[in-house]
């Protein structure tokens, strides 16, 4: 890991990796094992990239960005001897992994406006594919695609005095992605969410133990799933839409008793 100011008290960077890895603790023992592309040894590598300013120039500015690669990772199935377990022997024919790339980036910008006011906005994206290495691959090889984007913003207040507090916001996330199947044929669907939800709350603190919460949020989901399936006749073909708007309120209120008696050693 290395992180260091690239101008002094405005920007910061840090740059870290992680490596794991380890050769596999099964013996594959069967004469006629297939190995293929296939690789049973774990292995796993992530990286972050953090960019941190505040300016000068805007005080209660901040600005935060992250990236998070993962270059590779290796993920056999569960490795399972065979009896007598102490050998670590397996007979199988072939044993499949899971490899997946990916990466994520995040940024966070944060404004204190003064007086109690606070703006929040983050903003995320994230792509991974993930594929299923099987040996023939018609025998259980998948490839996965996802791809992941959502924005939340938020403004929150509160009093001077601290009796009343509140914040409101806006969420959004959609989701898309692809996923093919080999096995007995070939199975392929194709994925999108659409998520978008307006909230608030409110919060009133009517003494020093005692407080009164309101909240609303509105909440809008479409998710939408098509494809075919070689075990299905028919093509799958979903589309539903959901609404909603669940009020919140909460009273909290705790009164503890506690009694006893001292006994001496």
């Amino acid at each position: 890991m290395l992180s260091r100011p690239l101008v002094d008290e405005e920007l910061a960077a840090r740059i870290a990796l992680d490596y794991s890895g380890r050769d596999t603790y099964i013996n594959y023992v069967n004469p006629t094992y297939s190995k293929g592309n296939t690789d049973t040894n774990p292995e796993n590598i992530n990286g972050r990239i953090k960019l941190l300013w505040t300016p000068g120039a805007l005080p209660g500015l901040e600005s935060k960005t992250d990236a998070f690669p993962t270059c590779a990772a290796t993920c056999p199935r569960p490795r399972r001897p065979m009896i007598p377990h102490d050998r670590l022997n397996n007979a199988t024919l072939t044993m499949p992994t899971f490899n997946t790339h990916g990466w994520t980036g995040v940024h966070d910008l944060a404004y204190d406006l003064g007086s109690g006011v606070r703006l929040d906005n983050q903003l995320q994206y994230s792509r991974s594919n993930t594929e299923r290495v099987s040996v023939p691959m018609s025998n259980g090889g998948a490839h996965m695609d996802s791809r992941d984007f959502s924005e939340e913003l938020r403004a929150s207040f509160k009093a001077p005095d601290n009796s009343v507090s509140g914040m409101a916001g806006v969420y959004y996330n959609n989701v898309d992605a692809d996923d093919l199947l080999y096995l007995r044929g070939t199975s392929s669907f194709h994925d999108k969410k659409d998520s978008l939800g307006v909230f608030s709350e409110v919060t009133w603190r009517l003494a020093s133990q005692w407080s009164l919460t309101g909240g609303l949020r509105y909440q809008h989901d479409s998710v939408k799933r098509n494809g075919t399936s070689s075990a299905a006749r028919m093509p799958l073909a979903f589309d539903e839409t959901y609404h909603k708007l669940p009020p919140r309120s909460r009273w909290p209120a705790t009164c503890h008793l506690l009694t006893g008696r001292w006994v001496p050693w």
